[in-house]
């Protein structure tokens, strides 16, 4: 949330454009697999955010939107798979073991964003004329806060 407001802080006051990216979308543009492409990272204790996409040359598509996969479900979710698989992201040390049984899955652990493949992304969008606005750029959570009370609205305020 930091990094976003200090990003539309900067486009704001610079009037430059700002495109948003997701994470596991963005660790997909970057892997030169053309296996089908299942990315994660640590969201919550025992939580992770994972996608699923397919990579055609330079062409990626999302397979299923993000969500969130438990500690837990890791090795029975990708033991379910019938071909090959590339499993990359950020997954602790214990799971990249459990990850490597399996005959059909490929694990690339610590897998950082890089810059490059952002500026790219970004460029993309010029070339096609798309303007990015501080205003559209919000993150995504997969998770809803977890601190203090849930705050509940009045029916009458929820109207107006």
């Amino acid at each position: 949330r930091l990094g976003i407001t200090t990003i539309k802080t900067i486009g704001m006051v610079k009037k430059i454009p700002i495109f948003g990216y997701s994470t596991l979308k963005t660790v997909a543009e970057q892997t030169p697999s053309q296996l089908p492409i299942f990315t994660i990272f640590p969201a919550r204790k025992s939580e992770y955010n994972a996608s699923l996409f397919i990579k055609n040359g330079t062409h990626v598509t999302r397979l299923s939107s993000d969500f969130v996969l438990t500690k837990d479900a890791i090795i029975k979710t990708m033991s379910k798979f019938k071909i090959p698989i590339l499993v990359i992201g950020k997954i602790s040390d214990e799971d990249v073991k459990k990850l490597q049984k399996l005959p059909l899955i490929t694990v690339i652990n610590h897998q950082p964003i890089y810059g490059k493949t952002l500026a790219r992304l970004a460029q993309n969008c010029l070339t096609h004329k798309k303007t990015g606005s501080y205003k559209n750029l919000n993150p995504m959570y997969s998770h809803q806060p977890t601190i203090g009370q849930k705050k509940v609205i009045p029916q009458m305020q929820r109207q107006s």
